[in-house]
């Protein structure tokens, strides 16, 4: 049943409210043209137990930081992503919703001095620090101004390697929530309204993307057995398989 599942994905946890109406922007309602009002958010949002003031804060936020707008059709409003959220929720996106790993096999690593400069320069060339003046790329090395960029020549690479990129810490919440998805595909409602597959999708989009985006996309090499990257993948899209996604239309007329 929907009301079994809920608190499986969320952990028993309180969620981030601006961030988890993000995460049902982002799987319902990204298109240019897409809205959900002011009812159907508060219906949704209901549904895991946040107060109708609670998300009225966090949609203040998100106007504020320029990722929402809105606009009033009669006494209702209607809510959409701005160019900037869109854009933002587009980059996230392809890694979220990806099937299969979309890393390069190769890699390589990039040493230059530690300045701010260096920092700056290596967030922009897509690198991500692994100690102190040493950053990790994938592909083929390209030439960055002021880094040595070697290639990677090791399969698998070293353990001390893929503990920087993928801590002990992180390990353990894969293996959590791969658990709790296992416990949902049991609880899970043969039928359910367009409102709680909403809802029930955001969720495990939600808890898939708060891991997912915590880490560069790597290559299955990265990865040992211990790390359930690939099988949790593999759980979500079978979720979201049996969790067809409501129109826009269904939903926004169902909160009305």
């Amino acid at each position: 049943m929907t009301a079994a599942a809920i608190p499986l994905l969320t952990g028993g946890e309180n969620l981030r409210v601006w961030s988890f109406i993000v995460t049902l922007f982002g799987d319902l309602a990204r298109g240019p043209k897409d809205r959900l009002t002011g009812a159907t958010l508060t219906a949704m949002t209901g549904l895991v137990g946040i107060k109708p003031a609670s998300m009225r804060v966090a949609l203040h936020r998100l106007r504020k930081d320029g990722w929402i707008d809105s606009q009033k059709a009669g006494r209702a409003s209607h809510y959409f992503l701005t160019d900037k959220g869109r854009a933002e929720t587009l980059q996230a996106t392809t890694r979220i919703y990806a099937r299969v790993p979309l890393a390069p096999r190769h890699w390589f690593l990039a040493i230059a001095p530690e300045t701010h400069a260096t920092a700056g320069a290596a967030a922009r060339a897509g690198l991500v620090n692994v100690l102190p003046s040493v950053y990790l790329g994938m592909g083929a090395p390209p030439e960055i101004a002021g880094f040595l960029c070697l290639p990677g020549s090791q399969e698998p690479p070293p353990d001390w390697l893929k503990r920087s990129l993928i801590s002990e810490d992180l390990t353990r919440q894969y293996q959590e929530f791969e658990a709790r998805l296992d416990q949902v595909a049991e609880a899970l409602p043969a039928r359910g309204s367009d409102l709680e597959r909403a809802v029930l999708r955001g969720l495990i989009v939600h808890g898939w993307r708060r891991l997912i985006l915590r880490h560069p996309d790597l290559p299955e090499s990265f990865t040992g057995p211990e790390c359930r990257i690939a099988p949790t993948r593999e759980k979500v899209h079978v979720l979201l398989d049996r969790l067809p996604k409501p129109s826009l239309d269904a939903l926004n007329g169902f909160a009305e």
